[in-house]
């Protein structure tokens, strides 16, 4: 997987808030996926970082929540692909507005032996974080 961090000064305290994975370059990746009840625990290796996260269903939605963050995702699927759009973010029980949140994106798309991952990550028009590479079912 390859990671590349945007520039500015708030660039990186909002990669450490969200828990983003740090840059490089064939960054080893790891997936475990485990149900509990109605939501799914996914936990991520992206390099040292360690980004777990719990999902569910809400309406047509995708909620994820890490911590004090809980982000919903509007699931679509464009040329076989599966696109993630955010529609809310909430810290705690405050939804920020679109303007303050940051805007998560990512498209999932099926390869010969797993999957293609893209994850873009934008604060303010600036790109926070980005990610991408192959996900192999082992």
């Amino acid at each position: 997987m390859d990671v590349e961090h945007g520039r500015g000064w708030l660039a990186r305290p909002m990669i450490r808030l969200m828990k983003l994975p740090a840059a490089g370059t064939g960054v080893p990746v790891g997936l475990e996926v485990v149900e509990r009840g109605p939501e799914l625990v996914w936990t991520r290796r992206i390099g040292t970082s360690l980004p777990g996260t719990r999902q569910r269903a809400c309406g047509s939605s995708l909620v994820e929540q890490s911590g004090f963050g809980r982000i919903a995702l509007d699931l679509t699927v464009i040329d076989g692909a599966l696109l993630y759009r955010q529609s809310s973010l909430h810290v705690t029980s405050l939804r920020l507005p679109p303007s303050l949140s940051p805007r998560v994106e990512a498209v999932v798309s099926a390869t010969a032996k797993g999957w293609h991952v893209a994850v873009t990550v934008n604060w303010r028009g600036r790109l926070l974080c980005r990610y991408a590479g192959a996900v192999c079912a082992s």
